[in-house]
């Protein structure tokens, strides 16, 4: 008695098609899990009231053309810190003394774990800041300087902390 050789018929075709676009689905609803868990949907608080005041946005960025400031920003990765520190000069490179400046280190991809600094001052326009690193990675630095009686003055930076 001498065995069949093997021949593929149309259920195995139906079988390896079935069985191809199961797990394309699985994949796509494992991403869509993946996905939805992990982001909030909010990519900025209150974007509605932000678009209006749009206009304010460029001009206060203009003003802040018009002052000339130079930030001179370093930073030192300690592992579990980040150290700041910060010069602010004027356009005649003069340090600016008397601001009240605050750091916020931002994750893009988690709110959660956002931190925030003030900076102490030195003098001669010199300050500093310690944040603490939940994590490493992409992060965004916003510093605001402000002053009595003027617009506050916005700089940001991306940086990557292996």
């Amino acid at each position: 008695m001498s065995a069949r050789p093997f021949e593929i018929r149309g259920g195995h075709v139906l079988a390896m098609m079935v069985g191809f676009f199961a797990v394309i689905l699985l994949v796509n609803l494992l991403f869509i899990y993946l996905a939805v868990g992990s982001f909030t949907g909010i990519d900025t608080e209150q974007a509605y009231q932000k678009g209006l005041g749009y206009n304010d946005t460029l001009q206060a960025a203009e003003n802040q053309r018009e002052l000339g400031w130079a930030f001179n920003v370093n930073h030192e990765d300690l592992g579990d810190q980040l150290d700041l520190s910060l010069q602010i000069v004027d356009r005649y490179g003069n340090g600016i003394e008397g601001l009240e400046i605050e750091a916020e280190l931002r994750r893009p991809t988690d709110a959660a774990l956002d931190r925030g600094a003030a900076f102490t001052r030195y003098g001669g326009g010199r300050y500093g800041a310690s944040i603490p690193l939940p994590s490493r990675g992409n992060w965004t630095l916003r510093l605001t300087a402000r002053r009595d009686g003027q617009p506050d003055y916005r700089w940001e930076k991306r940086l990557w902390l292996n």
